[in-house]
């Protein structure tokens, strides 16, 4: 819903334009918010390949209509209380997304540089360890001591998979072999799957294979390109995830790290025009720091902790803004119904 609209402007034949005729538009608006909030216009809708709210249909609905000047209260009392709310969320909104900075900043000075001081320090390294140059101009330089690495010679075992055809309901149906999709990879562990597959299909399809726990996982197409995740229980997965089990010389989890604070780098190779991609070799063929495996374990485990701190904060940070959205919700359903009464409400002295 389109709270306001430029003027002049042209409009679609799937928008409906309402228009008050003895009611206040911001009234209306109101009244309108809180039928779609609590799910009626689904009810409503016309349903056969895709909902439809019909212009006569939403004619037809009946609302509740007080006085002009009581619905101009409402408004007014509504205009205030909401703008209030939303700049809460949107304080709390800005608070997630400096979260979400310091955690990409940590990772990518840890990885590339090596745990903070203190942290070193109850680990036995090196505070201050001394520099040098990583020989990658994107790494930049790294602790002396560090190797590079290319990524295909640090895994025994580097893959992918395929999709079983989606006609076929029998590769599917009753499935109890996870398969991962990129959807699934979100800077976390996978410990289920949406999709299923049967053995009959790991049987008929030989790139359908299973990679054991803690395989790590890089999205190679479209929106989540470079996304990686890893598995927290066997599973197989389809062509567009790029497989690294069985390591040799890295962490898992610094190596999953690693990539996250290289994002940016990993999208700068992709190829391609409406999806674009990078693919196994381009994966393959990037260098990676290489501490010495102890002190890749204790940089995992530091950012396991500190990152796990972070996403705890900001999930409390969004379920507090879900709890101020319901509120919201809640406040204008309430006032439009006349659950609350508003019309003592001083509108200035709130605002």
């Amino acid at each position: 819903m389109l709270d306001s609209a430029p003027d002049p402007c042209i409009i679609q034949n799937a928008v409906h334009r309402v228009r008050g005729r003895g009611a206040d538009v911001r009234y209306l608006q109101y009244v309108l918010h809180a039928i779609g909030s609590g799910g009626w216009f689904g009810v409503l809708c016309n349903r056969a390949t895709i909902a439809h709210l019909t212009g006569e249909k939403l004619a037809e609905l009946r609302i509740p209509l007080p006085s002009l000047p009581e619905q101009r209260g409402i408004a007014a009392f509504l205009d205030c209380e909401t703008a209030k709310l939303d700049t809460l969320v949107e304080k709390k909104r800005a608070l997630i997304e400096l979260l979400k900075e310091k955690r990409s900043a940590l990772i990518s000075r840890t990885v590339t540089r090596g745990l903070p001081p203190e942290a070193a320090r109850a680990t036995g390294l090196d505070p201050h360890p001394k520099l040098k140059p990583s020989s990658v101009e994107w790494i930049g330089e790294v602790p002396e001591h560090w190797e590079v690495w290319e990524l295909s010679h640090a895994f025994r075992r580097i893959g992918s998979g395929t999709t079983p055809t989606s006609g076929d309901w029998w590769y599917y149906d009753d499935g109890t072999v996870p398969w991962v999709t990129t959807s699934e990879l979100r800077e976390a562990v996978i410990l289920d799957t949406a999709a299923k597959v049967t053995r009959a299909a790991l049987r008929d399809f030989p790139a359908l294979r299973v990679y054991p726990k803690g395989t790590l996982l890089v999205a190679m197409y479209g929106a989540t390109i470079a996304r990686v995740g890893i598995l927290g229980i066997e599973a197989c997965v389809n062509q567009a995830c790029c497989a690294f089990a069985d390591p040799s010389a890295l962490d898992t989890r610094f190596v999953f790290y690693w990539l996250q604070a290289r994002r940016r780098e990993i999208i700068a190779f992709a190829s391609g025009g409406g999806q674009p991609n990078v693919n196994a070799q381009v994966l393959c063929a990037l260098r990676v720091p290489a501490p010495p495996v102890p002190e890749q374990h204790a940089i995992a485990d530091f950012l396991d902790r500190e990152t796990a701190k972070l996403d705890q904060m900001a999930a409390k940070v969004e379920e507090a803004v879900e709890r101020l959205r319901e509120h919201r919700a809640a406040l204008i359903t309430a006032a439009v119904t006349g659950k609350i009464d508003v019309r003592g409400a001083d509108v200035r002295a709130s605002l």
